[in-house]
């Protein structure tokens, strides 16, 4: 507030005859954004601003919302802050618009029914290809049916659980669709996951029988009942049960804060709107080629089998295999492909692989937030015509969002935007009193409408605590995302990061206190804490623990513990050994005062010949560090799966011959690299890495995303 109104003391000066000339103000702020308010028989209101930080339409829209909330206050004194209305109805309710659900896709048919449909149409055309196998929509179908058929005779049906053991064929997707076809839901089962792990899977879900093949029956240790796939024959036929909307479609297992992870319930209803309305805003036919990439460990991958199929399109199936960038864009090219999606970073990876544009008609990413800058980088390598970035938690069934761009679109604010909701769901962005935000303003997301998740297996209170009635529509549910965002003038909405511990590290979405929980169950580990730091090779986990007791190798001791419970991704870079967690005055935990990670692990020992020289320049470009001894470990560095791709490609580069990314795994130093390198030139053997198969969740769990 002005304390001492000139302009109003000027003017009475004015009145008493005296008279003041040349009056200079002055006024200097380190804001980006000043109001001025003069108090006399009304207020006078100044709005100064720094034009690169506020455009001119943006602070006329902030200066009539403050006047607004003047006006209720005026109106009606004892207004609770909590009631005031923020938003400029005049101007912003039209921008309200994309919150209005689609409701062309409800109801639609079934998944499996619409690739049914599919197959009667057009029997012989190709559905699936893995590698030099293709199965036409007819036999993909037919085995999916047989498969149904035994499923029902052992017992499969309407809320009945059947976990299905991943590989990488397109026996998989039969295996799927056939515990679509029984009424059954699917739980997707990682048979390199921990033990432990998968037997907590097992316990939560109330799994009632387990499905595989030949090659991988025995990779999961259960006494519930089991079916191979090859072993069926021919059961007899029976009416398989119709599907409600609201019948149990998957579940997918994400981190959870208690350290048990949390089962996600997907109902028919919302997963087959979802998947119409991908079709349609993918503008998917049966001319399209889908790449599918994901780990069928995440929601995200589901999507990317269904709607190809749905739309009769043809799916091209990774193998179990970790490709490499080269190899991704060789097969792109074989097969043609026109549509494909990747999380950012392996996105990125394959820009800088490219040596030519790549032709895509529709590329697609998400995961995590793609900088203007990258997003720039990528439509230069990627002739796309259509590009988008889709967001979502498995609460709100795969992407419930997405921003829709076109190759000469270019990114409007700093990272690409997450866009507006896809068919049947709204999106709001609220304040803590579930009051409307206005444009610009960051709150936090609440998605509603159909395509909502049932809740959390066996947790009623968490359900109750993130599915919220919604206040806008009588009787509809909403999710609380806990995602910070805003809207933007043209309706669609921006990410700015989390309201809690949540992190999504390489599209992971990660629930900090899981790790810390476990860590605290250790016998020997008194207090524990996990946070994300900013490594040297992107973004990394880093867990502090105080044990019982000092004792030598605490940290690798933990390191080992935690691989034997938890999946890769979730498992720190470091875990380091503390006296005590630093706390603030009022004895809270200080995260901001825990110590920074030391990334070198050994005393520098210089390269000796040229080979390792060489090794160590690639390593320090690679893990972005000043210095890297031949001693020195590439994962206790800050390395990760992601970065040891790019490693191995650069290795063919500059040597000729490769070597597998299960070999460059075990091979962590510079020195064991350079005797394995030496001894290949000596004899003159060479190692190609895309005949190479192993199972990708051993390499590329940091990869992948929901």
């Amino acid at each position: 507030f002005e304390n001492y109104p000139v302009d109003a003391a000027l003017r009475q000066r004015e009145q008493n005859g005296l008279k003041l000339g040349e009056v200079s103000h002055a006024a200097t702020t380190n804001y980006p954004l000043t109001l001025v308010i003069s108090a006399g028989a009304t207020l006078d209101i100044v709005c100064s601003y720094r034009c690169e930080a506020f455009s001119h339409a943006a602070v006329e829209q902030l200066q009539r919302q403050y006047i607004g909330v003047l006006d209720q206050l005026a109106a009606a004194p004892t207004t609770r802050i909590a009631d005031l209305k923020l938003l400029d109805t005049d101007h912003e309710e039209p921008l309200r618009d994309p919150d209005t659900p689609d409701r062309r896709f409800s109801p639609t048919e079934a998944v499996h029914v619409a690739i049914a449909r599919q197959a009667a149409q057009r029997p012989d055309a190709i559905a699936v290809r893995c590698g030099e196998r293709a199965v036409s929509y007819g036999e993909l179908d037919g085995a999916a049916t047989r498969l149904a058929h035994a499923l029902h005779a052992a017992g499969a049906g309407p809320e009945a659980v059947v976990g299905v053991v991943l590989d990488r064929s397109p026996d998989l997707i039969v295996r799927l669709l056939a515990t679509l076809k029984a009424g059954a839901a699917y739980l997707p089962l990682d048979p390199e996951l921990p033990a432990a792990r998968i037997d907590q899977l097992l316990r939560d879900a109330g799994v009632k029988l387990v499905l595989t093949s030949q090659a991988l029956a025995g990779r999961i240790d259960t006494t519930l009942p089991v079916i191979v796939m090859e072993d069926i024959g021919e059961p007899e036929a029976v009416q398989l049960p119709a599907v409600d909307p609201r019948q149990l479609a998957y579940l997918i297992y994400t981190s959870g804060s208690t350290g048990t992870p949390k089962g996600v319930a997907v109902e028919h209803g919302p997963l087959a709107m979802h998947c119409h309305a991908t079709v349609e805003q993918y503008g998917m036919g049966p001319d399209d080629r889908e790449l599918h990439f994901l780990s069928f460990n995440f929601d995200g991958a589901h999507e990317r089998w269904l709607v190809p199929l749905i739309a009769g399109a043809q799916l091209v199936l990774r193998d179990d295999a970790l490709w490499s960038a080269e190899q991704t864009l060789e097969v792109i090219a074989r097969e043609g492909v026109t549509n494909a999606g990747f999380p950012p970073a392996y996105l990125l990876r394959l820009a800088e692989a490219a040596t030519e544009p790549v032709p895509l008609r529709l590329l697609s990413f998400g995961g995590e937030a793609m900088s203007r800058e990258a997003f720039s980088r990528i439509k230069q390598k990627f002739q796309a015509g259509t590009l988008i970035n889709g967001y979502g938690p498995t609460e709100a069934v795969v992407t419930p969002l997405a921003w829709v761009g076109q190759h000469d679109t270019d990114c409007p604010s700093a990272y690409v935007p997450i866009g507006q909701p896809v068919g049947e769901r709204t999106a709001y962005v609220l304040d803590a009193d579930l009051n409307p935000v206005p444009v610009g303003v960051a709150g936090e997301l609440y998605i509603g409408g159909l395509g909502l998740a049932r809740g959390y297996v066996g947790k009623p209170g968490l359900t109750a605590e993130r599915f919220i009635p919604d206040p806008f529509t009588a009787g509809a549910r909403m999710y609380r995302t806990g995602d910070l965002v805003r809207r933007c003038r043209d309706g669609s909405i921006e990410y700015v990061g989390r309201l809690d511990h949540q992190v999504k590290i390489r599209g992971y979405r990660i629930e900090l206190g899981e790790i810390e929980a476990r860590l605290r169950a250790h016998e020997t580990v008194r207090e524990a804490v996990v946070v994300a730091h900013d490594g040297p090779g992107g973004k990394q986990l880093v867990a502090y623990a105080v044990p019982a007791e000092d004792q030598p190798g605490v940290g690798a001791k933990l390191k080992t513990y935690l691989e034997g419970c938890l999946p890769p991704y979730m498992v720190p870079a470091q875990i380091v050994p503390l006296n005590q967690l630093p706390v603030t005055s009022n004895g809270k935990l200080d995260r901001r005062a825990l110590p920074e990670p030391v990334w070198e692990t050994h005393s520098y020992v210089a390269p000796r010949n040229d080979i390792e020289a060489l090794l160590a320049a690639i390593w320090q470009e690679v893990l972005g560090v000043e210095r890297v001894g031949i001693h020195d470990d590439f994962f206790e560095l800050g390395g990760h799966s992601l970065l040891l791709t790019q490693l191995v490609s650069r290795l063919h580069r500059e040597f000729g011959n490769t070597l597998t990314l299960r070999q460059a795994m075990s091979l962590p130093t510079v020195a064991e690299l350079a005797e394995y390198i030496a001894q290949q030139q000596a004899t003159g053997a060479t190692v190609n890495v895309a005949s190479q198969l192993q199972t990708i969740d051993d390499l590329m769990a940091d990869l992948e995303t929901s």
